[in-house]
């Protein structure tokens, strides 16, 4: 009986000694699969990281080579034109000029500052650029001439000429004078001469002038050095300032009137003296 407990007890730490070489087998197996999986893993990664060097190296020396070219484009063109020669000055074709800007353009990643043009020491020209109807502009215009707005202008217009609008604006206006023709403009209008607007124009803005006519409609403040002839036909929200006012019959105005351009010292009526 003894012997067969002897045997039995043999038996049971032959299979625990069995069960923990095979955990510690399992185990290993594990660490090695797992192992295995982070080398590939990282195999992957790094396959990754040099396709995206192969690729932006590639992407250098192709950039290189478009600027390269585009660098020595520009000095044979430059070269061809040394021999055009007037007064001892190069004189470059507008065209070539046009085609080098293009292609300088193309290798500058950086964004575009929008340019505008200072007209305070310009000389005025007789030159009018005409909106055509139909025409979209998104975007300010400057002239040195005059301007005919018969399109559609989203921006700020400035011309030392005459501005003629007669298609909706949405943007400020400043002229030498100004007429608005049965259209809209939103946003203000400043003249140093006459403002003029027309019966069926509608201005939402502030308007600022030497002399003003007003048979639309306009909402905002009215500041005019001069005289303000107000039609029959005119509704204005605002106030007025200006040296002189005439209101004809029929017209409508909310706001107050101050003509505190007037040559007259008003409070000298009403001083008293003895």
């Amino acid at each position: 009986e003894e012997e067969e407990k002897r045997l039995a007890e043999e038996k049971k730490a032959k299979e625990e000694e069995e069960k923990r070489l095979a955990d510690r087998k399992q185990s290993l197996d594990d660490k090695k699969k797992n192992m295995s999986g982070q080398r590939l893993n990282d195999k992957w990664k790094a396959n990754n990281r040099n396709k995206k060097d192969f690729n932006k190296k590639a992407y250098n020396n192709e950039h290189k080579s478009q600027i390269g070219e585009m660098k020595k484009e520009e000095n044979t063109m430059l070269e061809e034109n040394k021999n055009n020669v007037i007064g001892g000055n190069t004189v470059v074709k507008s065209s070539d000029m046009e085609l080098l800007s293009k292609m300088l353009n193309q290798g500058d990643a950086a964004a575009e500052e929008k340019k505008t043009i200072d007209l305070t020491n310009v000389q005025p020209k007789d030159d009018t650029t005409v909106i055509t109807k139909g025409t979209v502009i998104n975007g300010s215009i400057t002239s040195d001439g005059s301007i005919t707005v018969m399109g559609t202008v989203n921006g700020d217009i400035e011309c030392l000429g005459k501005l003629e609008i007669s298609g909706p604006v949405a943007g400020n206006s400043k002229a030498a004078e100004v007429s608005v023709n049965s259209s809209r403009v939103n946003g203000n209008i400043e003249s140093k001469g006459l403002i003029k607007i027309s019966n069926k124009s509608v201005v939402v803005g502030d308007v600022t002038g030497a002399e003003a006519e007003i048979a639309g409609a306009v909402k905002g403040e009215l500041d005019v050095n001069g005289s303000v002839n107000i039609d029959a036909s005119a509704v204005i929200k605002g106030n007025i300032n200006a040296k002189a006012v005439q209101i004809n019959n029929g017209a409508v105005l909310d706001g107050y009137c101050s003509l505190s351009y007037a040559s007259v010292d008003i409070e000298n009526f009403f001083t008293n003296e003895e």
